[in-house]
């Protein structure tokens, strides 16, 4: 048996050298750790990808939940995010103004929330009561309200929305309805001509389907020619004016959206006559808007209720394009209005709502009466009057009697010295409500990208979204050459 294990081992040495054999082992030893070092880069690449992907990309459960508002008892149908390790919980204002939640005040400084919230101070906390079905007993929940809670919301429709602008309403070819006489007030006061309007809607059409910012818009001529007709066609003012307003519309939740004159509590502050439009025009062609903020009960209703139900008044006429191109007159009746009407705002809560009203909402504002003026909040008419413009402010007539007020009594209810009774008059305006409430709820879906518009921009304020600031009409100088340079077509004609 030994014989041939020599004779292997002679034959392996003559076919390989010692040296050979040693090159061969250091040679396979070098490989291996080239191998092992390499599959160590391999593995930490792996790990820090994939703790990139787990640290941008968390997906957490949903629920759609039913919850009543505290102040109406309204049935509402909210999305709640399902986060296990959270350390506390959170809502946003939109959703507090809608459940009527009363805020406390309690800064405090938050962390986390991925892309809608690295470090933030919240100002509030609300509290929720939570009852299980079967109903055996309740709890109580303290959440922090937050602008945003989280960016990208687990919907097939927001998700391609992101890739794709939606467009609620076509790019029409608009066919003038206006009347002879209405044309030739819109050409010697707005400026509006055939060819004005045809290049300037082209203008913002363009411009609303390159802006990154617009996710869901109105492309419509009725929707853009009230904007241009306020801002007598000078599309850089009407831009501005078009994201403002649908950023407002989104931020600020509950008062400017669901505006269905159906519901319960709009319902009844339209039969208390809190606002109402006279059936009549005046000698100029123009509707008159009649409110009575007495009837107002500071205690039952919200500031939200107000700003709501205003509006629906406000947007229903919108809709109409006489009222774009004549504008609209104002009659207020003081009586009733007290101290706790007052309180329903904070001055800062205050001037954003008169200055937006004004710079926002596109909507022509041609006279203003008031009568009944009480002394005791006289300051605060003061103020507001300090807040509009010059031009505005010239318009505004105030008055002390009834009778004294220059205004054609014919267009006002029998109680102020009309023919039609105030009811009957509330009954016609509530058929013109129930003609253009598809249209006003479809306007709830119109929405900016909110992530791309600072804090202020948010809360409303004017000087944060003017021409230049953060606004898409401020855009630099590149992406104005790639977008399209847009102008002012006030005295443009082309042949």
């Amino acid at each position: 048996m030994a014989e041939p294990n020599t004779a292997m081992k002679s034959i392996f040495c003559s076919k390989f050298e010692l040296s050979e054999i040693v090159f061969f082992c250091v040679a396979f030893t070098f490989m291996l750790i080239v191998l092992s070092q390499a599959s160590r880069i391999i593995a930490s690449d792996f790990i820090r990808i994939t703790n990139q992907v787990t640290r941008f990309q968390v997906l957490l459960a949903t629920a759609l939940v039913n919850v009543k508002s505290q102040t109406n008892n309204t049935p509402v149908v909210l999305r709640s995010l399902l986060d296990q390790g959270s350390q506390a919980s959170f809502i946003t204002d939109a959703a507090a103004q809608l459940l009527g939640l009363r805020k406390f005040k309690e800064p405090s400084y938050l962390s986390g929330l991925g892309e809608a919230l690295h470090h933030q101070k919240a100002k509030y906390h609300a509290a929720l009561h939570q009852t299980p079905v079967p109903v055996e007993h309740g709890s109580r929940t303290d959440a922090w309200i937050l602008h945003t809670i989280t960016v990208h919301n687990p919907d097939i429709s927001t998700m391609s929305r992101r890739l794709t602008k939606r467009h609620l309403t076509p790019a029409d070819d608009y066919v003038c309805p206006l009347s002879a006489e209405t044309q030739a007030i819109a050409e010697e006061q707005l400026r509006e001509t055939e060819n004005s309007r045809s290049q300037a809607l082209e203008a913002l059409r363009n411009w609303l389907e390159q802006h990154p910012k617009f996710l869901a818009i109105r492309m419509d001529s009725n929707f853009l020619l009230r904007f241009l007709r306020t801002k007598k066609f000078s599309v850089p003012m009407v831009q501005e004016a078009i994201e403002r307003y649908i950023l407002l519309r989104q931020s600020w939740g509950i008062a400017f959206n669901q505006l269905d004159y159906k519901l319960p509590v709009m319902m009844e502050l339209i039969d208390l006559g809190y606002i109402f439009v006279s059936p009549y025009k005046d000698k100029s062609g123009r509707r008159v808007v009649i409110y009575r903020p007495g009837v107002f009960d500071p205690y039952k209703y919200t500031n939200q209720d107000m700003c709501r139900v205003m509006a629906i008044c406000y947007e229903t006429l919108m809709e109409e394009e006489e009222n774009q191109v004549r504008g609209i007159v104002h009659y207020a009746d003081g009586a009733g209005v007290s101290f706790p009407h007052l309180t329903l705002f904070t001055p800062r809560e205050a001037v954003r709502i008169v200055k937006n009203g004004e710079k926002t909402i596109p909507l022509r504002h041609k006279e203003i009466y008031g009568v009944n003026v009480h002394p005791t909040i006289k300051f605060a008419l003061d103020f507001g009057m300090a807040l509009i413009s010059e031009k505005i402010r010239k318009r505004v007539k105030l008055y002390t009697a009834l009778e004294d007020v220059e205004i054609e009594k014919s267009l006002l209810p029998s109680e102020y010295g009309g023919t039609m009774p105030m009811k009957e008059m509330i009954e016609l305006w509530k058929e013109e409500l129930a003609s253009k409430r598809d249209i006003l709820l479809l306007n709830d879906k119109m929405s900016v990208r909110l992530e791309m518009y600072s804090e202020a921009a948010r809360e409303g304020a004017i000087s944060a979204l003017r021409t230049g600031a953060n606004t898409c009409a401020g855009a630099d100088a590149v992406g104005d050459a790639m977008r399209g340079l847009t102008g002012n077509f006030r005295k443009l004609e082309v042949d």
